[in-house]
């Protein structure tokens, strides 16, 4: 029973996040993701109680994806950890510009979306946080701050480059602007 139900629940899924990147959000209803899935509208509900729900899960799995590929090719030093974590953030915003910028437009009215975004915020920071404090260790970044205080810096960075990226108001891609400004932030930090 499980197998089907996380069978129908990843159908459903994929159908969203497909006919929210052809038709943008508001243009998809419930209705639409059952059909495209093959699925009952009682079914999405069950799985999905919301649309948001849709974009949630979304953005969980993206960070997992990012925090993921940065783990999996650490790098020696700190430019190089904010390098592959430009690559990885890349990779999600190439592919994803229209849900980004749909979570961007939500996040602000959905509840849902905004308390996620805030727990992936948390699990980003305490990222940071761990390879600054490498990056102090090892002389890279200056230990006159604390790892905690940086990682809010670089954090703001992410979030508020990625908002500029997602709605428009940016040119040119995501992971290269944020390489810019986090390599500026970096050589203040420098010993």
């Amino acid at each position: 029973m499980t197998n089907r139900k996380d069978a129908n629940r990843q159908k459903l899924f994929d159908a969203a996040i497909g006919l929210f990147s052809q038709h943008g959000y508001e243009a998809v209803s419930m209705g639409d993701i059952a059909r495209a899935a093959g699925l009952s509208r009682a079914s999405t509900f069950n799985h999905f109680p919301s649309k948001q729900d849709f974009l949630v899960q979304f953005f969980v799995e993206a960070t997992g994806r990012i925090e993921t590929g940065v783990r999996a090719r650490p790098s020696a030093d700190f430019p190089g950890f904010l390098s592959t974590l430009c690559d990885e953030i890349g990779k999600i915003a190439d592919h994803n510009e229209v849900l980004l910028r749909e979570i961007s437009i939500l996040s602000v009215p959905g509840e849902k979306i905004r308390n996620t975004e805030m727990d992936m915020d948390d699990s980003l920071s305490a990222l940071f946080t761990e390879q600054v404090s490498r990056a102090q260790t090892q002389g890279e970044i200056s230990a006159g701050h604390e790892a905690s205080f940086i990682s809010s810096l670089y954090m703001a960075t992410l979030t508020g480059t990625a908002r500029e990226w997602a709605l428009g108001n940016a040119d040119g891609d995501l992971a290269s602007r944020l390489r810019r400004y986090f390599l500026l932030i970096f050589s203040g930090l420098q010993n």
